[in-house]
């Protein structure tokens, strides 16, 4: 059932607000300018710098760790296709031979593509639940944590709020009480302050040493809460990175030679095999952008324009040439 709140509540709730708000704002102006007593606590000065660390440190865990997650899911997502483009790319054509038998520098790579993409689509499917489980183990109480935080920073925005209503009645006070002439006027909001400001000082008392009695209880705990969640999701990255591993090294197996063997060697290896294949590719007129005909006889004019016709100007001008011959022969057929 929806609980409706009566027209009369929420107004005066709003004008309470709007009443409180407008009331502090010019303390809270006066003393951001110095014109006013500011009161400090430096002992919840310091638990809640320790509580803003932590919110950070809280917000910087789920921000690495959704970075490492989305990192593992689109690395895995990449090496499946690359895997598979290379698998369609080596797979021979409908009735076309072995491309092994074709290629013979190629043999070992076309036949170990298939093996290539299968062990990869295995690692996925066994890194699945590892990933899954940093979501649950991890980034679901994380964030559970931080809604803690927020409920503890409502709290402490509350007791700012006190603090500021503690202040300016107690500048209001001082400033009455400094008074040398005092009117009637003056001693009767003398006594409403002297009312106000008590009110104001056991609020902000009362949760100003809540706060403080609480805060470093809360430390405490959070910390016993947050080591746990370094270690598993530590252990957890370790446990992918060794999945990782032995899928790769059960695939080189047999195949290649990755035992102690540098990335410079890896690179200059790749030089020397791919020898001149990609000056080849250049070389192809495929690979070169299609010049229009229209421009190729501008050049060819603009050359001098001798030599033959070129493209669909040359085959126009070959037409018109064999109609001519054409009915030439006609002609001396009909002459014969």
């Amino acid at each position: 059932m929806q609980h409706i709140i009566p027209v009369d509540l929420a107004l005066h709730c709003f004008h309470s607000d709007t009443y409180t708000v407008s009331h502090r704002t010019p303390h809270f102006v006066t003393s951001k300018t110095g014109f006013s007593k500011k009161s400090s606590d430096p002992e919840f000065d310091d638990y809640n710098a320790h509580l803003s660390a932590l919110e950070q440190s809280t917000e910087k865990l789920l921000k690495d760790t959704k970075a490492y997650t989305d990192a593992a899911t689109a690395l895995m997502t990449g090496a499946c296709g690359f895997g598979n483009h290379f698998n369609f790319l080596y797979s021979p054509l409908s009735g076309e031979l072995s491309l092994g038998s074709k290629h013979p520098d190629a043999a070992a790579t076309i036949a170990n593509t298939p093996f290539y993409v299968e062990h990869l689509d295995e690692l996925r499917s066994a890194m699945a639940p590892e990933l899954e489980l940093i979501e649950t183990r991890v980034v679901g109480p994380a964030r559970e944590f931080q809604g803690v935080l927020k409920v503890i920073r409502k709290t402490v925005t509350k007791r700012d709020h006190k603090l500021i209503d503690y202040d300016r009645f107690n500048n209001s006070l001082t400033k009455l009480r400094d008074k040398k002439e005092k009117s009637l006027s003056d001693e009767k909001n003398l006594f409403k302050l002297e009312q106000d400001f008590e009110t104001a000082t056991n609020e902000y008392d009362y949760i100003n040493n809540l706060l403080k009695q609480d805060l470093p209880r809360f430390m405490q705990l959070a910390t016993q809460f947050i080591d746990p969640l370094f270690h598993s999701f530590y252990y957890m990255q370790l446990n992918i990175y060794y999945l990782f591993l032995e899928k790769i090294n059960s695939f080189a197996e047999g195949k290649y030679n990755v035992a102690n063997c540098p990335a410079s060697q890896i690179q200059s290896d790749y030089e020397n095999n791919r020898t001149d294949a990609w000056s080849q590719i250049e070389d192809l007129g495929i690979t070169k952008r299609i010049v229009s005909t229209s421009k190729l006889v501008q050049t060819k004019r603009a050359e001098g324009g001798a030599g033959a016709p070129i493209g669909r100007y040359s085959q126009y001008n070959n037409c018109i040439k064999h109609r001519k011959f054409c009915l030439a022969l006609h002609a001396t057929s009909c002459v014969w």
